[in-house]
């Protein structure tokens, strides 16, 4: 037997001891390398998922902070919709926004305004929108008026809860999503926004939507507030302008002689209704004396005319 056959089964061994090694390295090299690319990856992903929610916060504060203003600067709703819309449609990515408010006497939801981006072929929708109304329940606003929760429609020629799904289509509209404007509890308009390309819900912006939805329903309220006060002001007014002419009409009565006519007599309380309550005290308890005294009533009531008025 020669050496090299004697040798031949330990320089395999060998060989192949060598070989596997090799091989286990490479796959370490390989699997290090995939190790390496998955993490680069999901640093990746989270750097795009920070940038994406860093965006997103960035366009919740601008639209937050635009609807402050506008609804700090508007003396009514009116004024103010068109650029809170204009606002949350260009920060947000929808092309089509609408506004509507609760008329409770009427129990049905109220066109207030619309604005729509240039590239949305939407002006029949929108011509449509000022001779529509919507009960509690019907249509999307509807039904966002009657749960208080906001309804995301991803494709609105596919979804019964839509109405209008034709002319929609006719319009290039497909997304649509609304929510409800709040006062405390209180359900008084319905947000609604529409895009041209199909848009899966997204939580966040629904969450977000809520907070413009209590701002705008805080402003309606007090402006309620302030109209209902504005309108007692005039009420008033109204009866004091009426109050004074009727003491007027009394007075001049009085200096011509003339308490016979009604104005002054308690059986014949033309007028007297009408009177301050303390006045027509007076009157009644002094009117009988002063039918043959028009200067009794003078010096009565002069002083109360010309008090200085508060």
């Amino acid at each position: 037997m020669s050496l090299y056959d004697a040798a031949s089964p330990e320089l395999d061994q060998l060989l192949q001891t060598r070989i596997n090694k090799f091989v286990q390295k490479k796959l370490q090299v390989r699997l290090f390398g995939l190790l390496s690319l998955l993490a680069v990856v999901a640093v990746f992903a989270a750097l795009v998922c920070s940038l994406a929610q860093h965006r997103l916060a960035e366009q919740w504060l601008g639209v937050q902070f635009a609807t402050s203003r506008v609804l700090a600067e508007a003396p009514t709703l009116d004024t103010a919709a068109p650029a809170i819309l204009q606002s949350i449609c260009e920060s947000l990515g929808w092309d089509l926004g609408d506004l509507w408010t609760v008329n409770f006497d009427t129990q049905r939801l109220e066109y207030i305004q619309s604005w729509g981006s240039a590239s949305a072929k939407s002006s029949e929708f929108q011509a449509d929108n000022p001779d529509m109304t919507f009960e509690s329940g019907v249509g999307m606003n509807g039904l966002v008026w009657s749960t208080g929760e906001a309804i995301w429609i991803a494709d609105v020629t596919k979804d019964h809860r839509f109405l209008r799904s034709d002319m929609a289509f006719r319009s290039g509209l497909r997304s649509a999503f609304g929510f409800p404007i709040k006062a405390g509890d209180q359900v008084v308009g319905v947000m609604s926004f529409f895009n041209r390309t199909i848009r899966k819900p997204d939580a966040n912006l629904i969450q977000m939507m809520s907070t413009v939805g209590s701002q705008v329903g805080q402003f309606i309220k007090r402006k309620q507030v302030e109209e209902a006060l504005e309108l007692e002001r005039r009420q008033s007014e109204a009866t004091l302008r009426e109050q004074e002419e009727l003491l007027r009409m009394a007075l001049g009565a009085a200096r011509m002689g003339l308490s016979g006519t009604g104005i002054l007599l308690p059986e014949k309380k033309s007028g007297l209704e009408r009177l301050p309550r303390f006045l027509v005290k007076i009157l009644i308890r002094k009117a009988q004396p002063m039918k043959t005294s028009s200067n009794g009533f003078i010096q009565m009531i002069e002083p109360l005319w010309s008090r200085p008025r508060i």
